[in-house]
């Protein structure tokens, strides 16, 4: 008895005479070494009955070899699936940066109107006060913005003059983004 000359497998075969069977694909001369021992130990323990414990590792591995070595190439169905799957991943990834291009879009306009709003009530409350306004001047703004100023009085406070309600409305292509409301004191 001889063993198996498989780096995989150390059972050992019954006669020293190797069994090499044929891949129905391939001619025996194109296997390499590892193939010739798979198809070996899978023709030997068909023919002789012998009980390897490696005999289900190689079937797979023979059988996989045949898979990938297959000349005939991928049937319309394989490369209709591959090309579905691969539409299926790259819409995914669309969806996702498309997703994430609208929110940092949204975030840089929140900032900006933040930035405006607290750049125009700091300008107005440097402003000198003024009992009878009902606006007061603008900064300037980034091109699409707008900024509203409206003066009002405070209820609570009837008959006071030296205490105003400043609301700033800042605005993006005529729609309404931010809306803040302080108060501007005469000091």
């Amino acid at each position: 008895m001889t063993g198996c000359s498989s780096s995989l497998c150390h059972c050992e075969k019954l006669d020293s005479s190797p069994v090499i069977a044929r891949s129905p694909r391939r001619p025996k001369q194109s296997l390499d070494r590892l193939g010739r021992d798979c198809f070996a130990l899978l023709a030997m323990t068909k023919k002789e009955g012998v009980d390897c414990h490696a005999s289900l590792a190689m079937t797979w591995l023979a059988r996989a070899r045949g898979w990938v070595q297959d000349e005939r190439g991928l049937g319309l169905v394989e490369s209709l699936a591959a090309v579905a799957i691969l539409g299926v991943v790259v819409a995914a990834f669309v969806v996702a940066l498309s997703s994430g291009t609208i929110a940092v879009r949204k975030g840089d306009q929140e900032v900006v109107a933040q930035s405006l709003a607290q750049t125009q009530l700091e300008y107005v409350k440097g402003y000198p006060y003024d009992p009878a306004a009902t606006t007061y001047p603008t900064v300037d703004t980034p091109e699409g913005y707008s900024i509203s100023v409206e003066v009002g009085s405070i209820p609570e406070a009837e008959g006071e003059t030296n205490i105003q309600k400043i609301t700033v409305t800042i605005s993006r292509d005529g729609e309404d983004i931010l809306i803040v409301e302080d108060y501007k004191v005469n000091r």
